[in-house]
């Protein structure tokens, strides 16, 4: 990840695995991601607050 999109990423309080949420979870939620990258974003979900409400949202938005 370059300087400028890591520092706008942590302007808004996101880490380079938020990236990666925001960038692979509908494929997550498709469940078209190897085992090694769900769980990778399972364990950070998991902890991070903003990516729990993103997937959420993003979770609902699919069932509708």
């Amino acid at each position: 990840m370059s300087a400028p999109a890591r520092s706008q990423l942590e302007e808004l309080g996101l880490s380079a695995t938020c990236a990666e949420v925001l960038h692979h979870l509908w494929d997550y939620l498709d469940e078209q991601i190897t085992p090694a990258g769900a769980e990778r974003l399972r364990a950070h979900i998991a902890s991070c607050k903003q990516c729990q409400q993103y997937e959420d949202y993003q979770e609902c938005f699919l069932r509708a």
